[in-house]
């Protein structure tokens, strides 16, 4: 029978591991290095043990320590003063995880009476590095000491790197976390970039469609119609009229869409939005809204009760500072007018005053100029309007 299965010498232990070579490793001067700056702690209830594996490993490592349980041995494991521990099978039966866990980065080295080859298999998949028998001596002691001591190396730097390795993906993750973030805030600028230029986009269209509609009207009807006939196609059906100052200060009506209104009381409204709501207006600028009874009458007095509850839009067009017409859209506050619409009437509005403004130099080129009117007596005709499509 082998001899060194008998006396419990480790079932691990490879072919090569003969007493000689055991030897001429215990005297190799790396060994001996490593070995004298070593902190070795032994663990195990039986003072004899302690003392012959004292005898054993004193003044061959760097630091010795023996204590008789391991709650004795917590606090040095726990303040880093141990390299290898050394560690009596009883004293951890049942629960060798739990004890390697608490000497992370320590190597935990078994000792057993009679170690077997699944008591080893066992205790390495615990985090155990190796398991001696009770009885293991002299240079092969040694040899397995140093050998546990290179695995506990070699685990802590396991450990660094684990660490660092985790520490830096922490790192890329927030930084991934802060890049996708930012990413989000640039797409939600985008999407709003492009949002606020589509919208311009459509404004700048649109006003370019209204323009070349209008500018080919040198009739004032026309005109008119065209302005309410392309007004409708963007706001759906509604309530609209148009109103002119005339040469008394009055305005008068020019032009109209009656979508639900009584047919009967229909010019009655239009009469009182002429003289009630259109001077009320002529001096403000963009687009007026207005909703419900109590704001309409808050703004233009009793023509609220005409109109009744709707939500009403007014403006005034403007040429070179005097009011050229006021027009005002209203229809029933449950179907309110879409918030693109003020931007859109607004700009819409500038164009009809200027359009509004050719139709009547074009209209005044034909009479004397003692009948153009005091505004138009004051100016050049020709001043501040473009050469275009005009009759001369």
């Amino acid at each position: 029978m082998d001899r060194r299965n008998t006396s419990g010498h480790n079932v691990n232990q490879g072919s090569d591991a003969t007493p000689r070579r055991q030897a001429a490793r215990a005297h190799d001067p790396r060994h001996r290095a490593s070995l004298h700056t070593a902190r070795v702690l032994v663990i195990s209830a039986n003072r004899v043990q302690r003392d012959v594996f004292a005898a054993q490993l004193s003044g061959k490592v760097g630091a010795l320590v023996c204590v008789e349980n391991i709650g004795a041995a917590q606090a040095l494991i726990e303040r880093g003063d141990a390299d290898v521990v050394l560690v009596d099978a009883a004293d951890v039966a049942g629960r060798p995880k739990e004890f390697c866990d608490r000497c992370a980065g320590v190597a935990v080295v078994l000792m057993a009476e009679h170690p077997t080859l699944e008591d080893a298999i066992d205790a390495i998949k615990h985090g155990v590095s190796d398991v001696i028998a009770m009885g293991t001596r002299g240079p092969e002691l040694l040899m397995r000491v140093e050998a546990a001591l290179h695995r506990g190396r070699e685990l802590r730097v396991r450990d660094e790197k684990i660490d660092k390795l985790r520490r830096l993906a922490k790192k890329l993750n927030q930084a991934r976390q802060q890049i996708t973030q930012n990413i989000g805030g640039l797409c939600s600028d985008l999407t709003t970039a492009y949002s606020d230029l589509s919208d311009k986009l459509t404004l700048v269209g649109a006003a370019s469609e209204f323009n070349s509609l209008v500018r080919q009207e040198l009739e004032i009807e026309n005109l008119l119609r065209a302005v309410l006939e392309y007004v409708l196609t963007k706001t759906g059906p509604t309530n609209a009229a148009i109103f002119l100052p005339s040469s008394s200060g009055d305005f008068t009506l020019g032009a109209y869409v009656n979508y639900d209104g009584p047919k009967d009381s229909a010019e009655v409204l239009l009469d009182h939005l002429a003289s009630g709501l259109a001077p009320k207006f002529e001096n403000t600028h963009g687009v007026q809204m207005m909703v419900g009874k109590n704001q309409i009458a808050a703004r233009a007095g009793n023509v609220g009760d005409w109109v009744g509850d709707v939500t009403m839009m007014t403006f005034a067009c403007h040429n070179n500072g005097e009011c050229l017409a006021v027009a005002t859209l209203f229809r029933d506050r449950r179907n309110p007018f879409p918030e693109t619409l003020v931007p859109l009437l607004d700009l819409l509005s500038d164009l009809f005053a200027k359009q509004l403004a050719r139709v009547v130099h074009v209209h005044h080129r034909h009479l004397p100029p003692s009948k153009w009117g005091k505004h138009w007596e004051q100016q050049d005709p020709d001043d501040n309007l473009p050469d275009i499509d005009l009759a001369a």
